[in-house]
């Protein structure tokens, strides 16, 4: 068997990860902010006071 060369392989997947990685990060950030926009999340402003009677 040859010696096989992993080190191309192995800084292309990493490479390939940390892309996929930041385009769920800002596809997350880009939905959150569209949720903002149209009043579908409310900003949290502390935890709410429950009544008991």
């Amino acid at each position: 068997m040859e010696d096989l060369d992993f080190s191309g392989l192995l800084a292309n997947c990493s490479d390939k990860v940390y892309k996929e990685f930041m385009l769920f990060a800002i596809g997350r950030n880009i939905n959150k902010y569209h949720r903002f926009l149209y009043a579908k999340l409310k900003k949290f402003e502390g935890k709410l006071q429950e009544k008991t009677a």
